[in-house]
């Protein structure tokens, strides 16, 4: 995925490799196994020989960049977890699993139904009626 992104983002397969660290062939070789991987081609030549993303390509540039969002939000999230602090954002089904971790934090805001007892469930007789069958 990184080759991807720095081709896309230079137009260009040796500033990828120069800004990567590694040759021309080994990011043609990553490009290869991820449109392999794809089942489509990821890059194309532009003008002047420019490489630019496919519709296929944008497609999965965009979701990396969500992917890396939300990761780096949940780093936060997990850093602030051990520091104590409380979190800041739900996933799915997640937020009830935090609220967990920090004991009490989120007892006062659960609805009063949650809170009775059994005993206050129990139905209430009407000592007007006691004793009438």
């Amino acid at each position: 995925m990184r080759a991807l992104r720095a081709v896309a983002d230079s137009g260009s397969l040796t500033l990828a490799a120069a800004q990567l660290g590694l040759s021309p062939p080994a990011i043609h070789s990553q490009l290869k196994s991820l449109e392999d991987l794809a089942g489509a081609p990821l890059l194309q030549r532009a003008e002047h020989g420019a490489f630019r993303a496919t519709a296929q390509g944008r497609a999965l540039l965009m979701a990396e960049a969500q992917i890396a969002t939300a990761l780096a939000r949940a780093g936060r999230e997990v850093a602030s977890l051990a520091q104590g602090t409380a979190a800041t954002w739900s996933w799915g089904g997640i937020h009830r699993q935090v609220f967990r971790a920090v004991p009490g934090r989120h007892a006062a805001t659960r609805p009063a139904a949650d809170r009775s007892d059994a005993a206050d469930r129990q139905p209430r007789r009407d000592p007007g009626r006691a004793g009438r069958g």
